[in-house]
């Protein structure tokens, strides 16, 4: 279960922890949360998914640095890569229950959110490769029919 690391140094930042992941979420001076950082499968597939406001994403792996017989170093930001959203929510709702509600609600909004933003950035993407697979398939079909016209001659 995650539980929150207090930190009187850090006022704009609330920090949750336990084995299998890392919630940071900032906030402005009003107290309005403006970013958060979900980490996830600990420690060895570790990945981070990041919002920040108005509706910024990114995912990606984490690199700890740790080579065959070195020690795991500070965690930086590596490849990006998809996301499984249904996976990220069971996990956050499987170890968020011992939380503040109103973080519980943020990070669970954010991420539905996240969802229908991959499916408006997915959909563009599809839709160009269209065109190049009707131009494709046309010309394939203009080639046959010339083999065929010049080899019944």
């Amino acid at each position: 279960m995650l539980r929150e690391i207090k930190s009187s140094a850090a006022q704009q930042r609330r920090w949750f922890q336990n084995s299998e992941m890392d919630l940071f979420v900032w906030s402005t001076a009003a107290g309005e949360p403006n970013r958060f950082e979900l980490t996830y499968d600990k420690p060895r597939h570790e990945k981070s998914l990041v919002w920040t406001a108005p509706s910024h994403y990114t995912h990606c792996e984490l690199d700890d640095g740790a080579r065959s017989g070195q020690h795991p170093g500070t965690p930086i930001h590596g490849r990006s890569m998809p996301c499984d959203v249904d996976y990220v929510l069971s996990v956050f709702a499987r170890n968020s229950a011992a939380i503040d509600p109103d973080v519980i609600d943020l990070v669970q909004r954010k991420i539905a959110d996240y969802r229908r933003t991959m499916d408006i950035v997915t959909e563009p993407a599809a839709r160009k490769s269209r065109p190049r697979s009707l131009i494709l398939s046309i010309a394939i079909v203009l080639l046959l029919t010339a083999i065929i016209y010049w080899t019944g001659k």
